[in-house]
């Protein structure tokens, strides 16, 4: 998917400077997480470059059990080679 399909459902998740076009992968984690506070149980959502790997952003992190957005996202998995 491109950045801009990932902020569809919300245009106030993944501000920054990413350009709207680039392909990105995105990547949901659900558990127990470290913090700076000590340790959450909820969820981080990673944005990736779908070119490089590189990652370029990062949401969360977010309470409950998955991010209410991301099964709105488009899967464009069945069309990246393998």
């Amino acid at each position: 998917m491109t950045f801009q399909e990932f902020q569809t459902p919300d245009p106030g998740i993944g501000r920054g400077s990413i350009p709207p076009g680039t392909p990105v992968w995105v990547v949901a984690y659900t558990g127990t997480f470290p913090s700076s506070r000590g340790r959450f149980t909820g969820w981080i959502v990673v944005i990736s470059d779908a070119t490089t790997g590189k990652m370029m952003a990062r949401e969360g992190p977010g309470v409950g059990g998955w991010p209410p957005y991301f099964n709105q996202l488009p899967d464009r998995a069945w069309f990246c080679p393998g």
